[in-house]
């Protein structure tokens, strides 16, 4: 197994990845909010999944590519974590 080509490999992908600012997507917060108060029906909880999203992007666990408009993939990265709330939630 060639080490130093499975280093580049994960390496790599973040070099080209297009950064996504604070800015751009405090813009889109007032959809996603809505969205997930759709779906979760409890505006603290929506409040809560939304806040998870931009710290998951801030913190680099989820990465914007560019292959989608921006607040698409907010939206996919939502319901991921709307899926996480309601099964965190589904004992009580």
């Amino acid at each position: 197994m060639n080490t130093t080509a499975t280093a580049t490999a994960t390496a790599s992908p973040a070099a080209f990845v297009p950064g996504v600012s604070w800015t751009e997507m405090v813009a889109h917060r007032g959809y996603l909010v809505r969205f997930a108060q759709r779906k979760l029906r409890d505006p603290l909880l929506a409040e809560d999944a939304v806040h998870d999203v931009f710290e998951a992007v801030l913190s680099g666990r989820a990465v914007f590519a560019g292959r989608a408009a921006l607040r698409s993939w907010l939206t996919a990265v939502l319901k991921h974590k709307i899926v996480d709330a309601v099964r965190r939630n589904a004992g009580t």
